[in-house]
């Protein structure tokens, strides 16, 4: 993963290290992370390309990549989140990383999947809905319809944007691994 350079701290709040795994295609690496306020662990592994297993004090995160992999392959087979991080697990144990607990990585990866989804289609939804609104203004259009009230008000694209699922809430702290030294690299 490529260094991604610290930012100065604006909360003038004491930082303080935590150490998250994170998931690649085919290794498991080992970041430590200074957050404070002003400089959460979400916003630090999405600079670094991946996603938090947890909003606030993640022990695990998964690499965009294979976010974005899983969510294709889904589009084109049976989801099978157990499955697939059975198999991730398996593949992982034979390159010599060992996660805490057998099964652990499956409901974890399950929910931050369908968190990307939902943050995939919302940012869609926001680009599409701005490019609609600029296409209208360049073009200037003048049916005498508020684009803003039309989103509002039952336009199907604002409609599919409003009609998130429920995705499972976040727990705050993230308990994959028993302890830091629960990886170890081959």
């Amino acid at each position: 993963m490529p260094p991604v350079p610290q930012q100065a701290c604006t909360c003038g709040m004491p930082g303080r290290d935590i150490e998250v795994i994170v998931v690649h295609f085919d290794n498991l690496e080992k970041i430590t992370l200074t957050i404070c306020l002003c400089s959460p662990a979400p916003r630090q592994l999405i600079q670094r390309g991946c996603f938090a297993l947890a909003p606030l004090e993640p022990t695990l995160a998964v690499d965009f990549k294979v976010l974005d992999f899983v969510s294709t392959l889904f589009l084109h087979v049976a989801p099978n989140n157990t499955g697939w991080t059975d198999t991730v697990e398996t593949f992982l144990a034979k390159q010599g990383y060992k996660l805490a607990a057998e099964g652990s990585l499956r409901k974890r990866f399950g929910n931050a999947l369908v968190w990307y989804n939902v943050l995939q289609d919302a940012t869609t939804c926001h680009v599409d809905q701005v490019l609609r609104i600029a296409r209208r203004n360049a073009i200037e259009i003048d049916d005498g319809m508020d684009i803003l009230q039309e989103f509002e008000e039952g336009d199907p694209l604002s409609s599919l944007c409003a009609r998130q699922s429920n995705p499972p809430p976040f727990s705050n702290k993230d308990s994959l691994l028993e302890s830091p030294q629960d990886i170890s690299p081959p």
